[in-house]
Protein backbone atom coordinates (compact mmCIF):
# COMPACT_ATOMS: atom_id res chain seq x y z
CA UNK A 1 0.00 0.00 0.00
CA UNK A 2 0.76 3.54 -0.48
CA UNK A 3 1.70 5.47 -3.61
CA UNK A 4 4.91 7.94 -3.96
CA UNK A 5 6.30 7.13 -0.72
CA UNK A 6 8.16 4.35 -0.96
CA UNK A 7 9.75 1.90 1.53
CA UNK A 8 13.30 3.67 1.70
CA UNK A 9 11.57 6.79 2.30
CA UNK A 10 9.87 5.52 5.18
CA UNK A 11 12.53 4.03 6.31
CA UNK A 12 14.28 6.77 6.47
CA UNK A 13 11.47 9.02 8.03
CA UNK A 14 11.43 5.79 10.82
CA UNK A 15 14.63 6.86 11.83
CA UNK A 16 14.15 10.78 12.01
CA UNK A 17 10.79 10.76 13.72
CA UNK A 18 9.34 14.34 15.12
CA UNK A 19 8.78 12.91 18.82
CA UNK A 20 8.00 16.30 19.96
CA UNK A 21 8.86 20.16 19.41
CA UNK A 22 9.56 22.75 22.02
CA UNK A 23 9.67 26.10 20.36
CA UNK A 24 10.02 28.70 23.60
CA UNK A 25 10.37 31.56 21.04
CA UNK A 26 6.53 30.65 20.04
CA UNK A 27 4.60 31.10 22.96
CA UNK A 28 3.24 29.12 25.58
CA UNK A 29 2.99 25.05 24.66
CA UNK A 30 1.15 22.74 25.65
CA UNK A 31 1.36 19.05 24.54
CA UNK A 32 -1.45 16.24 23.70
CA UNK A 33 -1.39 12.54 23.22
CA UNK A 34 -0.27 13.68 19.64
CA UNK A 35 -0.27 17.59 18.85
CA UNK A 36 1.78 19.77 20.15
CA UNK A 37 0.24 23.12 20.28
CA UNK A 38 1.49 27.32 20.73
CA UNK A 39 -0.43 30.30 21.94
CA UNK A 40 0.70 32.91 19.77
CA UNK A 41 -0.65 35.56 22.36
CA UNK A 42 -2.44 37.18 19.16
CA UNK A 43 -5.97 34.87 19.00
CA UNK A 44 -4.16 31.95 17.13
CA UNK A 45 -2.38 29.40 17.32
CA UNK A 46 0.17 26.58 16.56
CA UNK A 47 -1.01 23.04 16.35
CA UNK A 48 2.13 20.95 15.48
CA UNK A 49 1.39 17.10 14.36
CA UNK A 50 4.19 15.11 15.80
CA UNK A 51 4.67 11.09 14.93
CA UNK A 52 3.61 10.25 18.08
CA UNK A 53 1.12 6.99 18.13
CA UNK A 54 -1.60 6.84 21.01
CA UNK A 55 -3.42 3.69 21.49
CA UNK A 56 -5.26 2.39 24.67
CA UNK A 57 -4.84 6.59 26.05
CA UNK A 58 -1.35 6.12 26.07
CA UNK A 59 1.36 7.44 23.71
CA UNK A 60 3.61 4.57 22.97
CA UNK A 61 5.92 4.90 19.78
CA UNK A 62 6.14 6.80 16.56
CA UNK A 63 4.90 6.43 12.92
CA UNK A 64 7.10 7.56 9.55
CA UNK A 65 5.56 10.57 8.47
CA UNK A 66 2.58 10.24 10.40
CA UNK A 67 1.78 14.13 11.65
CA UNK A 68 2.54 15.49 8.11
CA UNK A 69 -0.49 13.00 7.11
CA UNK A 70 -2.21 14.22 10.05
CA UNK A 71 -2.47 17.77 9.54
CA UNK A 72 -2.57 17.81 5.47
CA UNK A 73 -5.22 15.33 5.70
CA UNK A 74 -7.20 17.74 8.00
CA UNK A 75 -6.41 20.76 5.81
CA UNK A 76 -7.97 19.11 2.94
CA UNK A 77 -10.68 18.18 5.09
CA UNK A 78 -11.57 21.54 6.89
CA UNK A 79 -11.17 23.21 2.86
CA UNK A 80 -13.82 21.06 1.69
CA UNK A 81 -16.74 21.18 4.57
CA UNK A 82 -16.54 24.92 5.62
CA UNK A 83 -20.12 25.40 3.76
CA UNK A 84 -21.10 22.71 6.40
CA UNK A 85 -19.26 23.53 9.31
CA UNK A 86 -17.19 26.73 10.06
CA UNK A 87 -13.70 25.85 11.32
CA UNK A 88 -10.72 26.97 13.37
CA UNK A 89 -8.13 26.35 9.96
CA UNK A 90 -6.28 30.02 9.35
CA UNK A 91 -3.61 28.42 7.37
CA UNK A 92 -0.74 26.25 6.64
CA UNK A 93 2.71 26.86 7.17
CA UNK A 94 4.74 23.73 7.06
CA UNK A 95 3.36 20.15 6.02
CA UNK A 96 2.80 19.42 10.00
CA UNK A 97 1.68 22.67 11.35
CA UNK A 98 -2.06 24.14 11.20
CA UNK A 99 -2.43 27.72 11.86
CA UNK A 100 -5.47 28.35 13.63
CA UNK A 101 -7.50 30.50 15.20
CA UNK A 102 -7.68 30.02 19.21
CA UNK A 103 -10.74 29.06 20.94
CA UNK A 104 -12.22 27.99 24.43
CA UNK A 105 -13.05 23.91 23.50
CA UNK A 106 -15.74 22.71 24.54
CA UNK A 107 -14.98 19.20 26.54
CA UNK A 108 -16.64 16.95 25.04
CA UNK A 109 -15.52 14.53 22.10
CA UNK A 110 -19.14 14.28 19.46
CA UNK A 111 -18.40 10.40 17.81
CA UNK A 112 -20.84 9.47 15.41
CA UNK A 113 -20.59 5.45 14.28
CA UNK A 114 -22.30 4.03 11.47
CA UNK A 115 -21.15 0.49 12.35
CA UNK A 116 -21.12 -1.87 15.21
CA UNK A 117 -17.05 -2.22 15.60
CA UNK A 118 -14.54 -1.57 17.91
CA UNK A 119 -12.15 -2.85 20.32
CA UNK A 120 -11.54 -0.89 23.48
CA UNK A 121 -13.60 -0.89 26.31
CA UNK A 122 -15.71 2.17 25.28
CA UNK A 123 -16.37 0.39 21.70
CA UNK A 124 -19.66 0.06 20.77
CA UNK A 125 -19.10 -3.58 19.90
CA UNK A 126 -17.73 -4.23 23.46
CA UNK A 127 -20.91 -2.94 25.26
CA UNK A 128 -23.00 -4.62 22.89
CA UNK A 129 -21.20 -7.83 22.87
CA UNK A 130 -21.57 -7.72 26.83
CA UNK A 131 -25.16 -7.63 25.73
CA UNK A 132 -26.13 -4.13 26.72
CA UNK A 133 -28.89 -2.64 24.22
CA UNK A 134 -28.30 1.18 24.75
CA UNK A 135 -25.54 2.79 23.99
CA UNK A 136 -24.93 6.91 24.17
CA UNK A 137 -28.38 7.45 25.09
CA UNK A 138 -29.35 5.07 21.64
CA UNK A 139 -31.47 2.15 22.10
CA UNK A 140 -29.74 -0.50 19.72
CA UNK A 141 -31.89 -3.59 17.58
CA UNK A 142 -30.85 -7.37 18.63
CA UNK A 143 -29.55 -9.80 16.13
CA UNK A 144 -26.38 -7.49 15.24
CA UNK A 145 -23.07 -8.88 14.64
CA UNK A 146 -19.56 -7.50 14.47
CA UNK A 147 -19.10 -4.93 11.30
CA UNK A 148 -22.63 -4.56 11.11
CA UNK A 149 -23.94 -1.68 9.97
CA UNK A 150 -26.17 0.51 12.15
CA UNK A 151 -29.91 1.58 11.23
CA UNK A 152 -28.26 4.74 10.94
CA UNK A 153 -25.75 6.66 12.16
CA UNK A 154 -25.42 7.71 15.71
CA UNK A 155 -23.85 10.65 17.81
CA UNK A 156 -22.42 9.01 21.14
CA UNK A 157 -20.73 11.83 23.16
CA UNK A 158 -17.87 11.09 25.00
CA UNK A 159 -15.70 13.33 27.71
CA UNK A 160 -12.47 14.90 26.83
CA UNK A 161 -10.32 13.26 29.07
CA UNK A 162 -6.95 14.85 30.02
CA UNK A 163 -3.80 13.39 28.44
CA UNK A 164 -2.96 9.77 29.97
CA UNK A 165 -7.00 9.20 31.63
CA UNK A 166 -9.80 7.46 29.56
CA UNK A 167 -12.62 9.11 27.80
CA UNK A 168 -15.93 8.30 28.83
CA UNK A 169 -18.77 7.67 26.62
CA UNK A 170 -22.20 9.45 27.98
CA UNK A 171 -25.49 10.66 27.42
CA UNK A 172 -26.08 14.18 26.45
CA UNK A 173 -28.22 14.32 29.63
CA UNK A 174 -25.43 12.53 31.61
CA UNK A 175 -23.52 15.66 29.55
CA UNK A 176 -26.11 18.40 30.76
CA UNK A 177 -25.99 16.87 33.95
CA UNK A 178 -22.43 17.12 34.88
CA UNK A 179 -22.60 20.47 33.32
CA UNK A 180 -19.86 19.97 30.66
CA UNK A 181 -22.27 21.56 27.91
CA UNK A 182 -25.80 23.47 27.68
CA UNK A 183 -28.55 21.43 25.67
CA UNK A 184 -28.74 24.38 22.84
CA UNK A 185 -25.47 24.72 22.02
CA UNK A 186 -25.32 20.34 21.82
CA UNK A 187 -27.98 20.83 19.73
CA UNK A 188 -26.10 22.64 17.64
CA UNK A 189 -22.92 20.56 17.78
CA UNK A 190 -25.30 17.49 17.03
CA UNK A 191 -26.83 18.66 13.94
CA UNK A 192 -22.98 20.04 12.52
CA UNK A 193 -21.31 16.79 13.30
CA UNK A 194 -24.32 14.83 11.42
CA UNK A 195 -24.08 16.69 8.54
CA UNK A 196 -20.43 16.71 8.50
CA UNK A 197 -20.47 12.97 9.00
CA UNK A 198 -22.73 12.56 6.11
CA UNK A 199 -20.76 14.86 3.86
CA UNK A 200 -17.46 12.58 4.87
CA UNK A 201 -19.12 9.14 4.07
CA UNK A 202 -20.29 10.59 0.73
CA UNK A 203 -16.82 11.77 -0.39
CA UNK A 204 -15.01 8.57 1.14
CA UNK A 205 -17.52 6.60 -0.62
CA UNK A 206 -16.88 8.20 -4.13
CA UNK A 207 -12.98 7.52 -3.64
CA UNK A 208 -13.71 3.65 -2.62
CA UNK A 209 -13.37 3.87 1.22
CA UNK A 210 -16.09 4.01 3.99
CA UNK A 211 -16.05 6.05 6.78
CA UNK A 212 -17.06 3.97 9.63
CA UNK A 213 -17.15 6.25 12.82
CA UNK A 214 -15.41 9.59 13.59
CA UNK A 215 -14.95 11.85 16.30
CA UNK A 216 -15.36 15.60 15.92
CA UNK A 217 -14.11 18.58 18.64
CA UNK A 218 -15.96 22.06 18.83
CA UNK A 219 -14.81 25.00 20.32
CA UNK A 220 -16.22 28.91 20.89
CA UNK A 221 -14.22 31.31 19.20
CA UNK A 222 -13.54 35.19 20.55
CA UNK A 223 -16.75 36.43 18.72
CA UNK A 224 -19.20 33.97 20.36
CA UNK A 225 -19.37 31.38 17.11
CA UNK A 226 -19.01 27.81 17.44
CA UNK A 227 -16.24 26.23 15.45
CA UNK A 228 -14.59 22.84 14.79
CA UNK A 229 -11.41 22.92 15.55
CA UNK A 230 -8.96 19.93 16.27
CA UNK A 231 -8.65 17.37 13.36
CA UNK A 232 -11.04 16.18 10.69
CA UNK A 233 -11.62 12.90 9.10
CA UNK A 234 -7.87 11.39 9.61
CA UNK A 235 -6.93 7.85 10.16
CA UNK A 236 -6.31 8.83 14.10
CA UNK A 237 -9.66 9.99 14.97
CA UNK A 238 -11.84 7.78 12.31
CA UNK A 239 -11.98 4.25 10.86
CA UNK A 240 -11.45 3.67 7.40
CA UNK A 241 -12.46 0.55 5.73
CA UNK A 242 -11.85 -0.35 1.81
CA UNK A 243 -15.96 -0.60 0.50
CA UNK A 244 -15.13 -3.36 -1.95
CA UNK A 245 -12.94 -5.55 0.75
CA UNK A 246 -15.51 -5.42 3.73
CA UNK A 247 -18.63 -6.39 1.12
CA UNK A 248 -16.65 -9.80 0.40
CA UNK A 249 -15.20 -10.12 3.53
CA UNK A 250 -18.65 -9.14 5.72
CA UNK A 251 -20.43 -11.89 4.62
CA UNK A 252 -18.08 -14.74 5.78
CA UNK A 253 -17.81 -12.51 9.16
CA UNK A 254 -14.44 -11.97 8.52
CA UNK A 255 -12.50 -8.77 9.44
CA UNK A 256 -12.41 -5.70 7.45
CA UNK A 257 -9.03 -4.40 6.28
CA UNK A 258 -8.25 -1.59 8.91
CA UNK A 259 -6.63 1.57 7.63
CA UNK A 260 -6.28 3.23 10.57
CA UNK A 261 -5.21 2.93 14.38
CA UNK A 262 -7.21 0.04 14.68
CA UNK A 263 -4.85 -2.30 13.09
CA UNK A 264 -1.96 -1.47 15.82
CA UNK A 265 -4.89 -1.72 18.51
CA UNK A 266 -5.55 -5.23 16.89
CA UNK A 267 -2.07 -6.37 17.17
CA UNK A 268 -1.30 -4.89 20.94
CA UNK A 269 -4.31 -7.40 21.66
CA UNK A 270 -2.84 -10.13 20.00
CA UNK A 271 0.13 -9.69 21.64
CA UNK A 272 -1.78 -9.06 25.19
CA UNK A 273 -0.46 -5.24 24.57
CA UNK A 274 -3.56 -3.53 25.62
CA UNK A 275 -1.21 -1.86 28.36
CA UNK A 276 1.23 -0.45 26.51
CA UNK A 277 4.40 -2.81 27.30
CA UNK A 278 4.56 -4.35 24.15
CA UNK A 279 7.26 -2.93 22.39
CA UNK A 280 6.53 -2.17 18.26
CA UNK A 281 8.64 -3.41 15.96
CA UNK A 282 9.72 -1.36 12.77
CA UNK A 283 8.02 -3.32 10.14
CA UNK A 284 5.08 -2.87 11.95
CA UNK A 285 5.20 1.13 12.56
CA UNK A 286 6.07 1.34 8.52
CA UNK A 287 2.96 -1.05 8.17
CA UNK A 288 0.55 1.84 9.77
CA UNK A 289 2.49 4.23 7.95
CA UNK A 290 1.70 3.02 4.39
CA UNK A 291 -2.28 2.32 5.37
CA UNK A 292 -2.47 5.88 6.49
CA UNK A 293 -0.62 6.90 3.08
CA UNK A 294 -3.54 4.71 1.69
CA UNK A 295 -6.30 6.82 3.19
CA UNK A 296 -4.66 10.24 2.08
CA UNK A 297 -3.89 9.45 -1.62
CA UNK A 298 -7.22 7.64 -1.80
CA UNK A 299 -8.96 10.60 -1.09
CA UNK A 300 -6.89 13.24 -2.62
CA UNK A 301 -6.16 11.71 -5.44
CA UNK A 302 -2.50 11.87 -5.43
CA UNK A 303 0.79 11.24 -3.88
CA UNK A 304 1.91 12.41 -0.30
CA UNK A 305 5.12 14.75 -0.90
CA UNK A 306 6.87 15.14 1.50
CA UNK A 307 9.92 17.01 0.05
CA UNK A 308 12.67 16.94 3.42
CA UNK A 309 12.15 13.68 5.78
CA UNK A 310 15.27 14.31 7.71
CA UNK A 311 15.42 17.26 10.57
CA UNK A 312 11.24 18.16 10.99
CA UNK A 313 12.11 20.54 13.68
CA UNK A 314 14.63 22.54 11.65
CA UNK A 315 12.56 21.98 8.70
CA UNK A 316 9.31 23.09 11.05
CA UNK A 317 11.63 26.54 12.66
CA UNK A 318 12.57 27.29 9.18
CA UNK A 319 9.23 27.60 7.76
CA UNK A 320 7.82 28.98 10.94
CA UNK A 321 10.22 32.02 10.91
CA UNK A 322 9.93 32.31 7.15
CA UNK A 323 6.61 33.04 7.74
CA UNK A 324 7.51 35.48 10.72
CA UNK A 325 6.15 33.30 13.62
CA UNK A 326 7.00 33.93 16.90
CA UNK A 327 8.79 37.31 15.99
CA UNK A 328 7.95 40.48 18.35
CA UNK A 329 7.14 43.45 16.53
CA UNK A 330 7.40 47.05 18.16
CA UNK A 331 4.21 49.36 16.79
CA UNK A 332 4.98 53.02 17.37
CA UNK A 333 4.71 56.00 16.08
CA UNK A 334 6.10 59.46 14.66
CA UNK A 335 4.18 62.47 14.67
CA UNK A 336 5.47 65.67 12.55
CA UNK A 337 3.93 69.23 13.33
CA UNK A 338 4.97 72.91 13.00
CA UNK A 339 6.77 74.14 15.93
CA UNK A 340 4.37 75.50 18.40
CA UNK A 341 6.63 79.08 17.81
CA UNK A 342 5.46 79.01 13.94
CA UNK A 343 1.93 80.11 13.32
CA UNK A 344 0.01 77.33 12.09
CA UNK A 345 -2.90 78.58 9.83
CA UNK A 346 -4.36 75.21 8.81
CA UNK A 347 -4.58 74.88 12.68
CA UNK A 348 -6.27 78.06 12.83
CA UNK A 349 -8.62 77.50 10.16
CA UNK A 350 -9.55 73.84 12.12
CA UNK A 351 -9.95 75.64 15.50
CA UNK A 352 -12.43 77.88 14.20
CA UNK A 353 -14.37 75.31 12.57
CA UNK A 354 -14.95 73.57 15.58
CA UNK A 355 -15.86 76.05 17.66
CA UNK A 356 -18.54 76.87 14.79
CA UNK A 357 -19.53 73.25 15.94
CA UNK A 358 -20.34 73.82 19.45
CA UNK A 359 -17.05 72.92 20.41
CA UNK A 360 -16.34 75.87 22.38
CA UNK A 361 -14.09 74.67 24.93
CA UNK A 362 -10.98 74.08 21.90
CA UNK A 363 -8.74 76.89 22.42
CA UNK A 364 -5.67 75.57 19.63
CA UNK A 365 -5.36 73.12 17.34
CA UNK A 366 -1.87 72.14 15.34
CA UNK A 367 -1.98 70.43 12.16
CA UNK A 368 0.73 67.41 11.44
CA UNK A 369 1.47 63.98 9.95
CA UNK A 370 1.28 61.19 11.89
CA UNK A 371 3.66 58.26 10.53
CA UNK A 372 2.30 54.48 12.29
CA UNK A 373 5.51 51.89 12.15
CA UNK A 374 5.62 48.47 12.41
CA UNK A 375 9.24 46.87 12.97
CA UNK A 376 11.08 43.74 13.55
CA UNK A 377 12.25 42.88 16.80
CA UNK A 378 11.12 43.47 20.68
CA UNK A 379 13.81 45.79 22.18
CA UNK A 380 11.73 48.91 22.89
CA UNK A 381 15.01 50.93 23.23
CA UNK A 382 16.40 50.16 19.93
CA UNK A 383 13.53 50.47 18.25
CA UNK A 384 12.58 53.94 19.83
CA UNK A 385 16.22 55.13 18.64
CA UNK A 386 15.12 54.08 14.89
CA UNK A 387 12.08 55.73 15.20
CA UNK A 388 13.94 58.27 16.14
CA UNK A 389 16.44 58.79 13.25
CA UNK A 390 13.44 57.79 11.06
CA UNK A 391 11.40 61.15 12.14
CA UNK A 392 14.74 63.65 11.56
CA UNK A 393 14.64 62.03 7.72
CA UNK A 394 11.02 62.64 7.47
CA UNK A 395 10.99 66.23 8.68
CA UNK A 396 11.25 68.29 5.46
CA UNK A 397 11.99 71.91 6.69
CA UNK A 398 13.95 71.17 10.16
CA UNK A 399 13.82 74.99 10.84
CA UNK A 400 10.09 75.11 11.11
CA UNK A 401 8.94 71.83 11.93
CA UNK A 402 9.40 69.58 14.75
CA UNK A 403 8.94 65.55 15.93
CA UNK A 404 7.71 63.35 18.35
CA UNK A 405 8.12 59.80 18.76
CA UNK A 406 5.96 57.63 20.67
CA UNK A 407 6.28 53.26 21.41
CA UNK A 408 3.18 51.88 21.61
CA UNK A 409 3.73 48.31 22.94
CA UNK A 410 5.37 45.60 21.85
CA UNK A 411 3.57 42.29 20.28
CA UNK A 412 4.60 39.04 20.38
CA UNK A 413 3.98 37.83 17.45
CA UNK A 414 2.90 39.67 14.12
CA UNK A 415 0.63 42.37 15.16
CA UNK A 416 -1.29 41.33 11.77
CA UNK A 417 -0.91 37.65 11.45
CA UNK A 418 0.88 36.34 8.40
CA UNK A 419 -0.58 36.70 5.03
CA UNK A 420 -2.97 33.99 4.61
CA UNK A 421 -2.28 33.85 1.09
CA UNK A 422 1.15 32.59 1.78
CA UNK A 423 -0.14 29.72 3.74
CA UNK A 424 -2.57 27.82 1.40
CA UNK A 425 -3.79 24.47 2.49
CA UNK A 426 -3.98 22.09 0.02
Amino acid sequence: MGGAIGREALELALSHPLERTNFSWLGKRSEGKVWDSYSLGDGTRLAIASDRLSAFDRVLSTVPLKGAILAALSAWWFERTRDVAANHLRGMPDPNVLWVLECQPIPVEFVVRAYLTGRSPTSIWTHYAKGERRFGGHALPDGLVRNAPLPRPILTPSTKAPKGERDQSLSKDELFAQGLINPSLYEEAESIALALFERGQAICQSRGLILVDTKYEFGIAPDGRLLLIDELHTPDSSRFWLEEDYHAKFPKGEEPLSLDKEFIRQWLMERGGADGLVQIPPEVRIELAKRYIEVYERLVGGPLSITQVEGPVQRIERNLRAHSFGSKKVKGKVIIRLKKEVLDPQGDVVCKALRALGFDKVREVRVGKLVEVVMDGGDEELALKELQAMSEKLLTNPVMEESEVVIEGVSPNSLHGPEDKKLSPP
